[in-house]
């Protein structure tokens, strides 16, 4: 979704919601409205609000309860996971996760079902770590998936699972995996979002000892932001571009490329570049640096629920000898 897209579901909403005041609850339209109103407080960069969104879902949920929409219902528990984990409480996100597809089965509902599984195994993955666990619910959604004909939610599994197997060092199929969404998936997203795409192939093709198949994505990932710049854009970019540079041993033009990806850094990608970043830092003896640019990181990664990524960047910190927060 854009960000006039925002801007006008935001305005609609707020429209319906001032036309219904004083007129008998609809509780099926109720719960759409804060359901979507919550969305745009979880997803809109300028409206973020995850407390709010929180409050909006909970809301969505009992009206939808109260409408007898189970798979209403089923939506509102996993949106109320998701914020919940950016509220940074983890552990109440799960029951939120498991309430969504247990009203799912209860109902028959394959793609709420589906849904339910889906942002669960990205919970698994990037807040407990379960890597394991993670790929074998991504292999019941993709079945689901295909059953269901969800051509977008299957294709999106690619990048999932190329996320699950980086996080196990498994570069090659993590490479392949991404390749494939890469190309499946061109219809699917704007131009930050594939730049950032791009970025992340760039810095597997590293991470797996093969600088130089990196370039055609770095390529690509420029050519978009010549044609569509964006703040965005250009920390993917400089981001891919300082990965490029260290697979290459160039750590002067590493450490250029990556002090012009940190001043585009968006606080909602900033995590996982900061601890790259800091991690570089401290291998080239920048501690002081490293220590201020890895102790955002781990507040990043804490405010997010993201216990794995947190538990990376103290052990970074560890080597520089900085004392670690619990």
């Amino acid at each position: 979704m854009s960000r006039d897209d925002y801007d006008r579901a935001f305005e609609i909403v707020e429209r319906v919601i001032g036309w219904m005041t004083g007129l008998p609850k609809d509780n099926d339209l109720w719960g759409s409205l804060a359901n979507l109103r919550g969305s745009i407080h979880l997803d809109d960069p300028k409206r973020a609000d995850y407390a709010l969104a929180y409050a909006d879902f909970q809301e969505a949920l009992r009206a939808w309860e109260v409408a007898d929409n189970r798979g209403g219902a089923s939506r509102a528990c996993n949106n109320l996971g998701l914020a919940t984990v950016y509220l940074g409480r983890p552990d109440e996100a799960l029951t939120y996760f498991n309430r969504s597809a247990e009203i799912a089965d209860a109902s028959g509902d394959l793609l709420a079902r589906l849904k339910a599984l889906f942002v669960k195994a990205w919970f698994v993955s990037e807040c407990q770590g379960d890597y394991d666990a993670a790929e074998k619910l991504y292999q019941e959604t993709y079945r689901l998936a295909k059953e269901t004909h969800q051509r977008e939610r299957l294709v999106y599994h690619y990048y999932h699972l190329a996320e699950v197997y980086r996080h196990q060092g498994r570069y090659q199929e993590a490479r392949e995996s991404l390749d494939y969404f890469l190309g499946a998936a061109r219809d699917m997203m704007n131009s930050d979002e594939r730049a950032g795409y791009l970025s992340t192939m760039v810095r597997l093709c590293v991470l797996s000892g093969d600088a130089s198949a990196a370039q055609p994505y770095l390529e690509q990932a420029e050519a978009i932001q010549r044609a569509v710049p964006s703040d965005l854009t250009a920390h993917h970019v400089d981001w891919a571009k300082a990965a490029m540079s260290v697979g290459h041993g160039d750590l002067v033009g590493a450490a250029a490329n990556y002090g012009r990806a940190f001043n585009h850094v968006a606080q909602s990608f900033e995590g996982e570049f900061l601890l790259e970043y800091g991690r570089f830092l401290a291998s080239v003896g920048r501690a002081a640096e490293a220590r201020e640019v890895l102790v955002r990181a781990r507040e990043a990664f804490a405010r997010h629920g993201m216990k794995p990524m947190a538990a990376e960047t103290d052990g970074v910190l560890r080597t520089i000898g900085a004392s670690v927060r619990p």
